[in-house]
């Protein structure tokens, strides 16, 4: 019976993996509706306390450093660039963006992944680094669609943590990359990741993962892009 019952469970097992797995990909191609008015946040939350956050009760000194905390960001039509290693509470807003492997958005994060936990909260993803007080709300991160033949998307396309020589890729950019290790160039870890003159090694030890392995899944996402 333990031994039917073991097989029984594998099988699930995988069933659910395989289930898992093809939601991704349904979700990486079903439109999420009309792109959000360039005022989204403004629209979407009445004040700032309102947006997902991750709730740190900061110490008073550190409380005290902060001038204005639930600070927003709005990414334009170009190719931006967010570093973050900040105590603050701070919401990240792409209206639209490149999708390009040379050409898109790109948060860079201060320290190893392990240090942050990642939450997805409908079509939102929070980002939390306890040890520091730093809360990061990337807005719809998980929506993207078509509008007039012309394709758009919320999502911040690349996560880097450049000191410990990882990039994770939206999942469409990484299956297009060359499989030759030329992804991070060595111009990009000198100048974008501003590495300097660690960049020539730094460039040799680079690992590139895709969003699907590392982030919360992307489960119904084009459901709760529809329904914000």
């Amino acid at each position: 019976m333990r031994r039917r019952y073991l097989v029984s469970a594998i099988v699930l097992a995988a069933a659910f993996a395989a289930a898992g797995t093809l939601a991704s990909c349904v979700d990486s191609i079903v439109d999420s509706g009309p792109p959000p008015p360039g005022n989204y946040v403004a629209a979407k939350w009445k004040t700032a306390d309102d947006r997902p956050n991750c709730g740190f009760q900061r110490p008073p000194e550190i409380a005290a450093q902060l001038q204005n905390d639930f600070q927003l960001f709005e990414l334009g039509a170009g190719s931006d660039t967010v570093a973050m290693n900040l105590p603050i509470t701070l919401t990240v807003f792409d209206s639209e963006s490149p999708q390009t492997l040379l050409d898109h958005d790109m948060l860079l994060l201060t320290g190893p992944p392990g240090a942050f936990t990642y939450d997805r909260i409908g079509p939102h993803l929070l980002i939390c680094r306890p040890s520091n007080f730093m809360s990061l709300l990337l807005a719809r991160h998980y929506c993207h669609g078509v509008d007039d033949k012309m394709p758009w998307n919320n999502e911040i396309e690349e996560i880097t943590f450049p000191w410990v020589r990882e990039t994770w890729l939206n999942d469409s950019i990484y299956d297009a990359m060359p499989k030759d290790g030329s992804f991070p160039s060595l111009e990009r870890v000198r100048d974008k990741y501003k590495l300097g003159e660690y960049a020539g090694a730094a460039q040799k030890e680079w690992t590139v993962k895709p969003f699907r392995d590392v982030l919360p899944s992307a489960w119904a996402s084009s459901i709760d892009c529809r329904n914000d």
